[in-house]
């Protein structure tokens, strides 16, 4: 797993270069993107972008557990 925390980079063509890179991992591997940026998560795009805002910290660490 590979956990990049607080990313704020808005340059969609950096992410595009550095996605492929990413998904060359071992079966079953994952890389979890956290962000504060809406824009951020958006070029992400591989999946259903989640507002932790709206959880409580128990329910974040849940859900990140489950990631993981």
């Amino acid at each position: 797993m590979l956990l990049l925390n607080d990313v704020w980079n808005k340059d969609a063509q950096k992410w595009m270069l550095l996605k492929p890179l990413l998904s060359t991992g071992a079966s079953g591997s994952k890389t979890i993107v956290t962000t504060r940026s809406r824009r951020v998560a958006e070029i992400m795009g591989t999946v259903t972008a989640d507002n932790p805002s709206l959880l409580g910290q128990e329910d974040c660490l849940s859900l990140f557990y489950q990631c993981v």
